[in-house]
């Protein structure tokens, strides 16, 4: 499959949790940018698995995804207005194309401290 029609799988994986009018990219971040989290975010690996077959064993999930006990209150927070920088990992829907081409997981490049 094309990176593109992977790109597309995968938003359409993501409609289920945040609806159709969701503005998804390569740099979007799955936590970070969509709030998906907890059982979630697990299911939407899951979903990639099923579709893709993509082997995610290898992944540390806690390390990308706050369980919704922890997401809750960092995401009111935010609504209200207050920036805390989050403890998780960035984990983009470009790194998830990259992770579904290869067939298994591999931990994101670092990202460069600003």
């Amino acid at each position: 499959m094309q990176d593109d029609e992977i790109l597309g799988a995968v938003r359409s994986l993501i409609v289920p949790f945040k609806g159709k009018g969701v503005d998804v990219s390569r740099s979007t971040a799955i936590y970070h940018d969509l709030w998906i989290a907890g059982d979630d975010a697990g299911e939407l690996l899951d979903a990639i698995h099923n579709q893709f077959g993509t082997d995610f064993r290898e992944m540390h999930f806690d390390r990308y995804f706050p369980n919704e006990g922890e997401a809750f209150p960092e995401h009111i927070l935010k609504l209200l207005g207050f920036r805390k920088k989050a403890k998780w990992q960035r984990l983009t829907v470009g790194h998830l194309v990259d992770v579904i081409q290869k067939g298994a997981w591999f931990d994101p490049p670092p990202v460069a401290a600003t």
